[in-house]
């Protein structure tokens, strides 16, 4: 009879198989919660956990590259708030990041200010929110050409993430900075990735293992070639 606990336990365990990369069965638990989130008459509870499950549902899309199926999943949250929230933020904030990879700028900073306009007041406990609306700001940045802005924020957000002890969030910041100083010309890239690859493969999280093995090996392909060889055939593997 604990329904909300039900919920909250099946969402909690969809996020805890996605960002280890089981995307299948993180589906296969989500998206009965959106079902019920849905449902006429449905309670608080279960349209929380709907939305909050619509877009954990988006976020695995987007690691996927389908940015577009992504958006039905972050709109489809949005709906099921009230606007404001933790649920509501992460809609929106991933919103931002549908648009960024769509490479519709306009809307990407559209969006981000209205996760913004969600934060006031909250306290340290909405460390999370912060720390993914740095990367969003990250992405608009490159996508709108700013390489410098978005190494700044990328890198604001891996302090955040490691004053709140959060090493699969610290993980994806150096991901984002690795990306953001490949295309600043930013020497210290390679540290960064190997950084992050290292911080990924110590808890599991393949989603960031691959992208940050495989540009590794890229980077340094050239001078050195036995570590190229080694983080792409991690990254295959």
């Amino acid at each position: 009879g604990l329904v909300a606990e039900m919920a909250a336990a099946a969402w909690l365990l969809g996020v805890a198989l996605g960002a280890g990369g089981r995307y299948g069965g993180a589906l296969t638990v989500l998206a009965p919660l959106v079902e019920a989130g849905g449902a006429d008459g449905a309670s608080a509870e279960r349209r929380l956990f709907g939305a909050l499950s619509s877009a954990t549902i988006a976020s695995i899309q987007r690691q996927l590259g389908r940015h577009a199926i992504a958006r039905e999943s972050d709109v489809r949250a949005l709906e099921l708030t009230d606007g404001t929230g933790e649920a509501a933020f992460d809609a929106l904030v991933g919103l931002a990041s549908d648009a960024v990879g769509l490479d519709e700028a306009e809307e990407a900073a559209e969006r981000l200010v209205q996760a913004e306009a969600v934060l006031p007041g909250r306290g340290d406990e909405w460390w999370r929110q912060r720390v993914r609306l740095g990367w969003a700001r990250a992405e608009v940045a490159m996508l709108e050409g700013r390489v410098e802005d978005a190494s700044a924020l990328a890198a604001e957000a891996v302090q955040r993430a490691e004053d709140s002890r959060a090493p699969r969030h610290v993980a994806k910041g150096l991901l984002l900075l690795g990306l953001a100083q490949v295309s600043s010309g930013n020497e210290e890239v390679v540290t960064t990735l190997r950084r992050s690859a290292t911080f990924a493969e110590s808890l599991g999280c393949l989603p960031l293992i691959w992208p940050s093995r495989s540009l590794l090996g890229a980077l340094v392909a050239e001078s050195d070639r036995a570590e190229s060889d080694k983080s792409l055939g991690a990254a295959r593997s």
